[in-house]
């Protein structure tokens, strides 16, 4: 008789275990793992650009002679990452420019202090390189397919070899930017 009452006891709370699982609500998020090679080809490209200016000015190279040995590194890296959006600011505090290295579409608008906005496009068509010259000390940088998505990236240019340079992937609807500052 004992024993029958230990099966109808552990039989209830077998019953009552199943009603708590069953009743209880589970909440869970999925993220996308972290995209990190975004960060590394950041770090190269940085370094490699350093190390072009650093030869640059150790061989009294011109500031033309040093940014056209920019312009195809970064475009290298441009062809071989073609997911990715470069944007470089390359000069001193009298006269910088800057690139765009973009295969996507939407545009990228550059204000040089002047209060004027002018938009660089980017097309679809295959790799593009956009440059526009910056005669201010103050560069500022619209991100964005639109008004809302639009985001500001400031540069201050200094005396001497500047370099800022800006990397962006969108990937699954989440987008992802590097830039100096």
């Amino acid at each position: 008789m004992k024993k029958r009452g230990q099966f109808y006891l552990v039989a209830a709370l077998v019953i009552i275990g199943l009603v708590i699982g069953l009743s209880a609500v589970y909440n869970t998020i999925k993220v996308s793992q972290e995209d990190k090679t975004i960060y590394f080809l950041y770090e190269e490209v940085n370094t490699e650009s350093s190390r072009v200016i650093d030869q640059g000015v150790y061989n009294s190279l011109s500031q033309q002679e040093i940014e056209t040995r920019l312009v195809t590194l970064i475009r290298s890296y441009s062809a071989t990452s073609p997911e990715n959006d470069f944007l470089t600011v390359y000069g001193n505090k009298t006269k910088a420019r800057v690139y765009l290295y973009s295969q996507n579409q939407g545009s990228i608008g550059i204000d040089d202090g002047s209060g004027a906005i002018s938009l660089i496009p980017r097309i679809e068509l295959g790799p593009r390189v956009y440059s526009a010259d910056i005669t201010s000390n103050h560069v500022l940088v619209k991100l964005g397919e639109g008004e809302s998505s639009e985001v500001d990236y400031s540069f201050n240019l200094q005396e001497g070899q500047t370099f800022y340079l800006l990397i962006k992937k969108d990937r699954s609807g989440e987008r992802f930017v590097l830039v100096d500052t």
